[in-house]
């Protein structure tokens, strides 16, 4: 997992340690399933990235950590598109943003910057968004790229030129996942009126649902055990077909809101919310509970980290590999 920031490009007027960014709300809305891509300066506005294997050797997908004050789901791929009207810029340039699913998300390539320790990432041609290979993915502050004051557009363009060095910081030391432990685990405690439901697509063949409307409607995992103190990215699997909202409490501490997106109609569909957490080494207790309505139904929790420290900047001369270490190598198939 990484933050993706700017150096600075002077024809471009951008400033350099500007993050990488999505979200779903307001003017970076595209549609429901797809948000325009930026660049935004502090610490609060830009995204944590997964990079891992693309659909053909060498090549990768970037795709959103997800973004609560944004709006911005986990899950959603970068993505250029010069054949779509939205998506053109001009003649040698494509708007970039991130979109749901597989098939419209862009694979990449990660190559060595111009600069140290900076990294170039270059489209792979896309049939269906007639995306040609080999453009730049670069942020400017003018040229209308400019979004405010504090936030550019992205855009991807030919050449060697108008592209940009981007510096890739690790946020986390891996995306390995320490544990999962299904909803409705038998060391889990479903209280009250939350219960048991057979699902045979889900983890154990059961989910739980009917959490929230009261406290005592409440799922925990009892055995949430890791090596070592530190913070760790929760991510909870579930199912809605409604917006909710679940409260997550960590060993008996307040609870902290959280808004889960619907997964679609039917029901039936996962989606995934990934929470930061501080655990202690040895067992840990995740509560979710909603006192005012309800919270989604739950099929699993997968625990990753711990979190790496911040700012560990990933040298240009590591292997492609090594940017990418959420995958195994480049040439597996995502």
């Amino acid at each position: 997992v990484y933050r993706i920031k700017t150096t600075a490009h002077e024809a471009g007027q951008q400033a350099a340690g500007w993050g990488l960014a999505a979200w779903h709300n307001n003017d970076a809305k595209r549609n429901n399933y797809s948000s325009w891509a930026c660049v935004h300066s502090g610490d609060e506005w830009p995204c944590d990235w997964t990079v891992s294997a693309g659909r053909t050797p060498g090549t990768y997908r970037i795709s959103t950590n997800g973004h609560e004050a944004g709006g911005q789901p986990e899950g959603w791929g970068l993505a250029a598109w010069h054949g779509v009207p939205d998506g053109k810029r001009n003649d040698v340039s494509s708007w970039a943003a991130v979109h749901s699913g597989d098939d419209w998300p862009c694979d990449w390539t990660i190559v060595p910057g111009k600069q140290p320790n900076t990294w170039r990432i270059l489209t792979v041609a896309h049939e269906a968004g007639k995306q040609p290979a080999g453009w730049g993915l670069s942020a400017w502050h003018a040229h209308g790229a400019e979004r405010n004051d504090w936030s550019s557009k992205v855009a991807v363009h030919e050449g060697d030129h108008w592209p940009m060095d981007w510096v890739f910081e690790r946020v986390q030391s891996s995306s390995t996942v320490q544990l999962a432990i299904a909803a409705a685990d038998k060391r889990n405690t479903i209280a009250g009126k939350a219960e048991r439901r057979a699902k045979p697509w889900a983890t154990g063949g059961h989910i739980v649902g009917n959490v929230g409307t009261g406290l005592e409607n409440s799922l925990t995992w009892n055995d949430v055990e890791v090596p070592a103190a530190g913070v760790y990215s929760l991510t909870f699997h579930y199912v809605t077909d409604q917006n909710r909202e679940g409260y997550v409490s960590v060993n008996g501490e307040a609870a902290e809101q959280h808004a889960f997106p619907s997964t679609g109609v039917g029901n039936d569909k996962l989606g995934q919310k990934t929470v930061e957490a501080r655990l202690e080494a040895g067992k840990n207790t995740i509560r979710m509970e909603n006192g005012k309505g309800w919270a989604p139904d739950f099929d699993k929790l997968e625990v990753h980290g711990p979190k790496a420290a911040e700012g560990t900047v990933v040298e240009a001369g590591e292997e492609a590999d090594d940017v990418a270490s959420a995958s195994a190598s480049a040439s597996a198939s995502a």
